[in-house]
């Protein structure tokens, strides 16, 4: 898992408003995440320890990944 310092002043976003803001679908959004594309503990958290837990979303990063978008990068297992 990425970790990042979190700036004091960045924006947390519950899943409906993160979509609300990128004009997507909350499918779009978890097939992302499923992807690649966002990833855990630096795109968003989770608030709670249970599977169903809900999430939230740095506004910036988010919207950083949607408007530029890039392969992932696969990292390399060790061997």
């Amino acid at each position: 898992m990425q970790q990042a310092a979190t700036p004091k002043r960045e924006k947390l976003l519950s899943t409906y408003d993160v979509c609300e803001l990128l004009g997507v679908s909350d499918d779009t959004l978890w097939r992302r995440r499923k992807e690649g594309y966002l990833v855990e503990g630096y795109h968003f958290i989770r608030i709670g320890n249970l599977k169903r837990s809900s999430f939230r979303w740095y506004q910036d990063r988010v919207l950083d990944v949607f408007t530029n978008w890039k392969k992932p990068r696969k990292t390399k297992k060790s061997q």
